[in-house]
């Protein structure tokens, strides 16, 4: 019997300074372009530490136990967890002057800069309106409860050595969300700006992360989370329902079963052959806004239920101890996530945007077929190589459509999941993994690991509306990756290095070609290291992103940005105790 319990509670805070230009147009009578200049401050009250907290708890419980009876081997295994995220007085201040005389610089075009033709503008000052005051109250729980258990029964013993291995699994799921957000609205306007732009601090970092990007004077987080917002002698609150129309309840339950017979012929072929089933049940309820009336609308309670079947079989053939091929035909499936399911309409009036959910989002399922063959070292290491081909069927992808009438509102962004068709994908794969133990002393503790896979795939029943007869490749589906790393092992100290390649791949589809959405190719070089001071005790360091390498989507080109976000190098130290 085993008995297994892990408990975390994470709280983290963050402060945000934002400058924003946006609307910007070009006015071809005054020659010149022109746009809205905002600046925010993120934070949260006096009792979040003037910042946005993000209180993150997690639980999880597992009980197990290995049993002989008899010839007959049993094993189960039955675990509890609960996860939940809260942020609690989420607090955004922010100003706005409009019709401002703007310079772009496009010169290059992943660090894109755009100022004010006017310096002054650029700073917070008396020019500037108040755009609005809210607090938000999010609120994320999740319950998983998971149960297994397996069964195998040998049969025969001689050359032909086989035994069944059958099972039962139920995993049930339940996720909801509620979050709520209020406007407030000073009752003296005049009086609270005055107030306001006596309490900036200018935020401005040189060099930070990715460049000088100039954030200037900013409204304080202290003052912000000062703000007596529930004071109605102050402030008038208004709740906004628009922001409540992203909450649902979602229920899912799993319950499954496999059969499969281990069959060897002789000492060089191994046969599996198995089915495994799986029956999913699904109940989702979420909210509708009526912009209308400014009200949410619980929806009705969506109820779905099916049944996957999947088969499989597999060889492994033993040329001798050290030369190995092997081939499978599998059949998989991947569910839609629960809040993609969800009838929600998440809706933001002063951007014109709004995404929707999809109930009737069916799983993805691929057939697959893999051939590999393995080459062992007499000491450790292995060289490997194979060729795979997938037959997807019915694969998810983010639509995004541009002017688009939906509901009697035609909105500037729509955007819904959608099963949106089939594909194939064909590729190779190569790895190689050596201890270099034939070197003499101190050299053969290194180590050496990489591995190439170059994948192909087409869709072959495109279902995004004016685009059926395009010929692209399946979203998520990297052309290239590669991995490498160096390593350093003895008894006492131990080092690796890591790079990591992706080429870009399409992540989301527009209405066209023009405006779909690209994740960029990325480079990422890790480091870690850890060392023995005695047998129980270690001390370790990583250093993750050391190439600082951003999170970077582009529209249809690489040089048309959407977004890039910019981390910097993570590092840790620590110590390890074995008791």
């Amino acid at each position: 019997m085993v008995c297994k319990w892990y408990l975390q509670h994470r709280k983290d805070w963050e402060n945000r300074y934002r400058s924003i230009y946006t609307d910007i147009e070009f006015d071809e009578d005054a020659n010149v372009w022109e746009g809205e200049l905002r600046k925010e401050t993120k934070g949260g009250n006096k009792d979040t530490k003037n910042a946005r907290l993000e209180d993150q708890r997690m639980m999880n419980f597992t009980l197990g136990g290995d049993h002989q009876f008899g010839k007959i081997k049993a094993d189960w295994t039955a675990s509890y967890s609960k996860a939940s995220e809260e942020r609690p007085n989420e607090r955004y201040i922010s100003y706005r002057q409009k019709g401002v005389a703007i310079i772009p610089d496009f010169s290059d075009k992943s660090l894109p800069r755009v100022t004010a033709q006017d310096p002054a503008q650029n700073e917070l000052n008396a020019d500037y309106s108040l755009r609005e005051i809210t607090e938000e109250f999010q609120l994320t729980e999740d319950i998983d409860k998971n149960f297994k258990v397996n069964f195998t029964i040998p049969l025969l013993e001689n050359e032909y050595k086989n035994s069944i291995k059958f099972g039962v699994r139920y995993k049930g799921k339940e996720k909801m969300r509620d979050n709520r957000l209020f406007e407030y609205s000073p009752v003296d306007e005049d009086a609270f700006n005055a107030t306001t732009l006596s309490n900036l601090e200018d935020f401005t970092k040189d060099n930070f992360l990715v460049g000088d990007y100039a954030t200037g004077k900013q409204i304080t987080p202290e003052y912000l989370g000062e703000l007596d917002l529930t004071n109605p002698a102050l402030f008038e609150e208004e709740r906004i329902a628009e922001a409540e129309a992203g909450n649902f309840n979602a229920t899912e339950n799993i319950v499954g079963g496999y059969v499969m017979l281990n069959q060897n012929f002789g000492s060089k072929l191994l046969v599996i052959a198995g089915v495994r089933f799986e029956n999913t049940s699904q109940k989702y309820q979420g909210n509708q806004y009526d912009a209308d009336e400014e009200e949410n609308t619980l929806t009705d309670k969506v109820s779905d239920s099916y049944l996957n079947i999947l088969p499989g079989l597999h060889l492994k053939y033993d040329f001798n101890k050290t030369t190995i091929l092997r081939a499978a035909w599998t059949n998989t499936m991947a569910r839609p996530n629960y809040f993609s399911l969800v009838p929600y309409r998440e809706i933001s009036r002063e951007d014109n945007e709004i995404a929707i959910g999809n109930p009737d989002l069916i799983p993805t399922t691929s057939m697959n077929f893999d051939l590999m063959f393995e080459k062992y070292f007499r000491t450790i290491g292995i060289i490997s190589g194979g060729i795979f081909y997938k037959d997807i069927k019915d694969f998810i992808v983010t639509e995004t459509r541009e002017e688009y009438l939906f509901e009697g509102t035609t909105w500037d962004t729509y955007s819904q999941p959608i099963n949106g068709g089939n594909a194939e994908i064909f590729g190779f794969e190569f790895a190689a993994q050596r201890q270099l133990d034939f070197l003499p002393g101190f050299w053969k503790g290194f180590g050496v690991y990489t591995n190439y896979t170059f994948t192909t795939s087409s869709i072959t029943d495109f279902r995004v509306e004016g685009r059926e007869d395009e010929d692209i490749s399946l979203p998520g589906t990297a052309k290239h990756t590669l991995n490498a790393s160096l390593s350093y092992d003895n008894k006492q100290f131990s080092f690796r290095t890591s790079v990591n390649y992706s080429s870009a791949f399409v992540d989301e589809f527009g209405e066209e070609a023009f405006y779909d959405r690209y994740y960029n190719k990325a480079i990422h070089l890790d480091v870690n290291a850890n060392y023995a001071i005695t047998p129980k005790f270690r001390v370790y360091a990583e250093a993750n992103n050391l190439l600082n390498t951003p999170l970077y989507y582009y529209q249809g080109i690489s040089s048309r940005l959407m977004q890039a976000e910019y981390y910097n190098v993570r590092l840790q130290f620590g110590v390890k105790i074995d008791l």
